[in-house]
């Protein structure tokens, strides 16, 4: 990314330099670290989680006013950064295409699609793709031990071994080869590899801590015991049906956090703040009266009835679709916004 193409991002998406943006957060490291990121260096707070399947929102805050994080967002009104691919064939662009218009994208603003570039998709997380955006916009700081949760934020230590070729294309489109830039003292620092594993499994262990250990069940009031290993880095807030957990309807008929959630998420929080050498901001971020908002989420493969390919895409784009992402070659998993919160 030359200084001629961030400034045109910035150009084309001044809203991502605004101060005190309200935040709606993808629940997991990834998110995590950006709203970090925007809360430390544009005194951003975080208002609300969405996952996909259910978001959660300060009840005094329409989320058409709040900056989506590390979710990509199919809806014009709506603005958004993430970096997931999203578009089937950047040749047969679906008619309603616009709706991505106000959502900051690196594949979308390559254009990179599913049929002709699966195998050259951004292969990193929203924070870094932020740092490189940003860092030229206020004097962003990291500690040297935040290769740790950048490492490990959507898998990106398996991304460079796994696709090192695709990695090494995106790390110039970046400018993380530039001895400048932060993301070089993070890729580029010559640092033992035994030493980046031992940081790693100190990092796991210190993570482990923080694995749910029960969530509160919605559907029944129930408290149900169950473990879930490697769970740390996340905030659960709906089950793989789409049943919302571990929210306790409050007497002004919004929702909390439920509390041992609560804990181990802001937990999470402070490890990954500390390792990043910036700060929890514990105040700016909310967890009680939240307005719940319901979403289906289903998918097209090889396994399901409705297979990906350019009909069915166009169809499901042209619909009710909220936000989507292509995890596979054969693969989208999207959601659909069946209650009408945003009609378009």
């Amino acid at each position: 990314m030359t200084n001629e193409t961030m400034q045109h991002i910035l150009d084309l998406y001044p809203w991502i330099m605004q101060e005190k943006q309200k935040l709606i957060i993808s629940p997991d490291s990834d998110g995590f670290l950006s709203a970090l990121l925007l809360m430390n260096y544009f005194h951003a707070e975080v208002v609300g989680y969405y996952d996909g399947k259910v978001m959660l929102c300060d009840s005094n805050v329409d989320p058409r006013d709040c900056t989506f994080v590390d979710v990509d967002i199919f809806c014009r009104d709506i603005k958004s950064v993430g970096h997931h691919m999203v578009c089937y064939n950047v040749n047969q662009k679906p008619d309603n295409w616009y709706h991505y218009e106000n959502c900051i994208q690196p594949n979308n603003l390559r254009e990179f699609d599913c049929l002709h570039h699966y195998q050259q998709k951004y292969p990193f997380a929203t924070i870094h793709f932020l740092i490189s955006l940003l860092e030229g916009v206020t004097q962003i700081e990291i500690a040297p031990t935040a290769v740790v949760p950048l490492l490990f934020s959507d898998g990106v230590y398996n991304n460079l071994f796994g696709y090192p070729e695709n990695c090494l294309e995106w790390f110039r489109w970046l400018k993380a080869d530039d001895t400048d830039a932060l993301l070089h003292d993070v890729f580029y620092k010559e640092i033992p590899f035994s030493t980046v594993m031992e940081q790693m499994n100190r990092f796991f262990r210190a993570r482990d801590q923080f694995n749910a250990t029960r969530y509160y069940d919605c559907n029944g009031m129930r408290t149900i015991e169950k473990t879930r290993s490697r769970s740390g880095h996340h905030m659960i807030i709906s089950r793989s049906d789409g049943m919302p957990v571990n929210i306790i309807k409050n007497d002004r008929d919004t929702y909390d956090i439920f509390d041992d959630e609560r804990q181990r998420t802001v937990g999470f929080i402070g490890l990954i703040a500390g390792l990043m050498g910036w700060q929890a901001l514990s105040d700016k971020w909310i967890f009680s009266d939240l307005t719940l908002y319901r979403f289906k989420k289903e998918r097209m493969s090889m396994n399901t009835a409705m297979r990906l390919n350019q009909t069915n895409y166009r169809s499901m784009v042209e619909g009710n679709c909220f936000s989507m992402a292509i995890t596979a070659k054969t693969t989208i998993e999207y959601t659909r916004d069946t209650e009408g919160y945003f009609r378009r």
